[in-house]
């Protein structure tokens, strides 16, 4: 919930669903790798950023 609380604090709007990524077994207690993915609108974080 974290990645959505920045997402609302920086006023940047994104989608209420998400995906999750998991690279590795369940199996594999340590060292596991996995990802949240939330879509954000890349323009509106572009010029956030500033960037051009």
């Amino acid at each position: 919930m974290k990645l959505l609380e920045v997402l609302n604090a920086n006023k940047i709007s994104h989608s209420n669903d998400y995906m999750l990524a998991v690279y590795n077994s369940p199996y594999q207690i340590i060292n596991r790798k996995n990802e949240i993915w939330i879509e954000v609108n890349k323009d509106e974080i572009l010029k956030k950023l500033d960037i051009k």
